[in-house]
C-alpha cells in the first residue's frame, strides 16, 4: 500500500521559527489506493532529554564505557499540541486515494529554549502526522522544526564592560620552586551574536626560566545536563573555534588577534531545566618540558540581537532591521512578527571530525545522542 507524508511550512521552507511566533503550515498525506483509518491526528511537540553513562567517557576518546556502569536521564516537555483532523467517533472506513491536505496552526510558547544536540541530551520540536488504523499498526510521519529563543544584548549592559583574567604559575615546589609566570586574557566586552568579532589580548610575563611552547584559545560551549530527581549533574565542554600561536622565542611577548562567532545555539540557563548553555573563551599554556599547562578563561554570552552602538562585523542595515522589529516590554516577548531565518540550521546539524588545528577553525558537530 503507497502512502507518502509531507509537510510544508507557510513562508518558511527551512522550518526556523523563533519562539512565540506561529507556525503555520500543511500536512499532506498521498495514497496510491483508498485505505481504512480509524483517524488521523496532528501532533506537535517541544521537548528536552538527557541521559548519561556516570562512567562515560570523553567523546573524542576511542575507549568503551566500563561495564557494570548505571545511566542518570530526565526528561522536560515544554508543550505538546493535537488536532483530530479526521477523528475516530466518526467512523471513518475508507480514506480514498489521492492527496489529502490538512492545515496546522501551532503557536510557539514564548519562552522555548533553542534546538540543541549534544552528546549526553538534546532540544527538539516536531510535528508529527499519525494515521490510525483498525487492528494495525499506525502511520506516522515527523519533521523536526528549529526554534530560536531571542536574546537581546541591549538589555544586558553589563555585558558591554571589559574583561580580564590572570593566573600565576609556579615551576617545582619548594626550595627549587621558581619565580611566577604571569598568564592572562583580556576582551573588550562579554556580550557577542554570531558573526561578530571577538578582539582579545593574550599577555605572557614570565619570571621563570621555562619557556611557552605554545598557547591555544579556545570558545568553548559548555552544556550541563542535570537529572531534578537526583540533582545530579554532568557537563560537556564542546570547542567550536580553536586558534594556536606559536612557538615563542621570548620570554615575555603577547597576542592580539580576533575569532569569529560562528552559528551557535544562543546562551541559555532560564528557559530549560536539564539542559543549560553557557560559553567561556579558554586560553591554555603549554611549556617545554614535562610541566603541566596552565589555563585561564572568561565566560561570555550570545546572543542574537546585538549592541545597538557596536558593528563589529555586522552591517548596520541589518541591526537596523532587527531593532525595529524588536519588542523590549517585559520578560515575555510576544514575537508574532517576521525576523529574517537565520542560518543556524547548517550549525545544528553539520557532521564533522576532531581537526587537526593549525591555524583557526569553526565548526560545530552533531554529536550521537545515546538511543532509548
Amino acid at each position: 500500500m503507497g502512502i507518502r507524508f509531507e509537510v510544508i511550512y507557510d513562508d518558511n521552507p527551512l522550518g526556523i521559527y523563533y519562539a512565540g511566533q506561529i507556525v503555520r503550515g500543511r500536512a499532506i498525506i498521498h495514497l496510491e489506493e483508498s485505505m481504512t483509518v480509524k483517524g488521523v491526528k496532528l501532533r506537535m511537540r517541544g521537548y528536552a532529554k538527557v541521559r548519561w553513562d556516570e562512567h562515560a567517557v570523553p567523546s573524542d576518546s576511542k575507549n568503551t564505557p566500563v561495564i557494570g556502569s548505571y545511566y542518570r536521564s530526565d526528561e522536560e516537555r515544554f508543550f505538546e499540541n493535537t488536532t483530530d483532523c479526521i477523528h475516530a467517533k466518526e467512523c471513518i472506513s475508507d480514506l480514498p486515494a489521492g492527496t489529502h491536505t490538512y492545515t496546522f496552526e501551532c503557536p510557539l510558547p514564548p519562552m522555548c529554549p533553542s534546538t540543541f544536540e549534544g552528546t549526553y541530551g538534546r532540544i527538539r520540536y516536531d510535528i508529527k502526522i499519525i494515521v490510525e488504523r483498525p487492528l494495525l499498526f499506525n502511520k506516522s510521519h515527523s519533521m523536526e522544526l528549529n526554534v530560536l529563543q531571542p536574546l537581546d544584548l541591549n538589555r544586558l549592559p553589563v555585558l558591554r564592560i571589559p574583561a580580564k583574567m590572570e593566573v600565576l604559575k609556579y615551576f617545582c615546589c619548594g626550595p627549587c620552586i621558581s619565580k611566577p609566570l604571569v598568564l592572562s586574557l583580556g576582551i573588550p566586552q562579554t556580550g557577542y551574536v554570531p558573526g561578530e568579532l571577538v578582539h582579545f589580548i593574550v599577555k605572557v610575563v614570565n619570571h621563570s626560566k621555562i619557556m611557552v611552547r605554545q598557547v591555544r584559545l579556545v570558545l568553548n560551549l559548555v552544556a550541563l545536563y542535570s537529572e531534578i530527581r537526583r540533582k545530579e549533574t554532568w557537563t560537556e565542554k564542546i570547542p567550536i573555534v580553536k586558534k594556536e600561536f606559536g612557538p615563542f622565542e621570548t620570554d615575555d611577548f603577547e597576542i592580539k588577534d580576533t575569532i569569529r562567532v560562528p552559528p551557535t545555539p544562543i546562551t541559555s540557563e532560564e528557559h530549560c531545566k536539564v539542559i543549560k548553555i553557557t560559553y567561556e573563551i579558554e586560553v591554555t599554556a603549554n611549556y617545554n618540558g614535562a610541566h603541566k599547562s596552565s589555563n585561564v578563561s572568561i565566560p561570555i554570552t550570545i546572543g542574537n540581537v546585538p549592541f545597538i552602538a557596536n558593528l563589529n562585523g555586522i552591517s548596520e542595515d541589518t541591526v537596523i532591521s532587527i531593532l525595529k522589529n524588536r519588542i523590549s516590554t517585559g520578560r515575555h516577548i510576544n514575537l508574532n512578527f517576521e525576523m529574517p531565518s537565520p542560518s543556524y540550521k547548517k550549525a545544528l546539524y553539520v557532521k564533522s571530525l576532531k581537526p587537526t588545528i593549525l591555524k583557526e577553525t569553526s565548526f560545530i558537530p552533531r554529536y550521537p545522542f545515546y538511543k532509548y
